[in-house]
């Protein structure tokens, strides 16, 4: 299992990066700061 931490997840390249992790089967923690309902929308 591979996993990773992103920060930034709820919008510009943290959640691109978050999407793309997803699509390869990568288990991701995503951090955020500012909107919730963004990062909650991301595929997990």
């Amino acid at each position: 299992m591979r996993a990773a931490i992103v920060t930034g997840a709820s919008g510009g390249i943290g959640a691109a990066i978050a999407r793309r992790l997803a699509g390869i089967g990568v288990a991701a923690v995503l951090g955020y700061s500012v909107d919730e309902a963004a990062a909650v929308a991301l595929p997990a």
